[in-house]
């Protein structure tokens, strides 16, 4: 050990300044673009530094937990995180983004997103079509209305029908698409109500 006389020097205090976190970070749409592939889209806000934004994922019925899927590394305004690790056609996936700053802090959790899946079937003694579709969440003031999109035989989508938020089922007559060669595809779009953070 030391021996003898000590002197100390003054005290210098240092006031760690993080970069400032984005103050929009808000999933605006969770859409199907195959079986196979569901966009999840984040606004956010631009940061002088990049920031990461961590995907997490858990199936509705199970696993119930939250799982790491991604991240993506940036300092835009708008994400787009692609999953193909899904089966739309048969599994409803929440999806929630945390907010990490370059030092490794969390910061903020977006709200949560979850896809729409669309059922449907024939009835070839009826003549109909029928549909029907989980609801989307999860906006800050819900669904405004449904849309119901229709393609025959290959043709551009048209509308069908719409609806208010309680719309989760639609039947069409199929009476008057009897000389069409009967390749019906159907898609549901959902708007949302207002939302806070984006007044314009």
């Amino acid at each position: 050990s030391n021996s003898g006389a000590t002197s100390t020097s003054n005290i210098q205090s240092i006031n760690i300044t993080y970069p400032n976190p984005p103050s929009i970070n808000y999933i605006t749409s969770v859409s199907v673009n195959s079986s196979k592939e569901i966009d999840i889209t984040v606004r956010s806000e631009a940061t002088l530094v990049p920031h990461k934004y961590i995907l997490q994922r858990k199936n509705l019925y199970a696993p119930y937990n939250w799982e790491y899927h991604m991240d993506i590394t940036q300092s835009g305004t708008n994400i787009v995180f692609t999953d193909t690790y899904v089966n739309s056609d048969d599994v409803i996936y929440d999806y929630r983004v945390i907010v990490q700053n370059p030092c490794g802090y969390y910061l903020d959790t977006t709200n949560v997103g979850r896809n729409i899946r669309l059922r449907g079937a024939n009835n070839s003694e009826l003549l109909l079509n029928s549909l029907n579709w989980s609801k989307y969440e999860d906006w800050e003031n819900g669904v405004q209305e449904y849309e119901v999109l229709r393609s025959l035989d290959g043709a551009a989508e048209a509308q069908a029908s719409t609806g208010s938020a309680s719309y989760l089922s639609f039947s069409e007559d199929l009476e008057p698409f009897l000389s069409s060669k009967g390749q019906f595809c159907y898609r549901i779009r959902a708007y949302s109500e207002p939302i806070s953070y984006f007044p314009n």
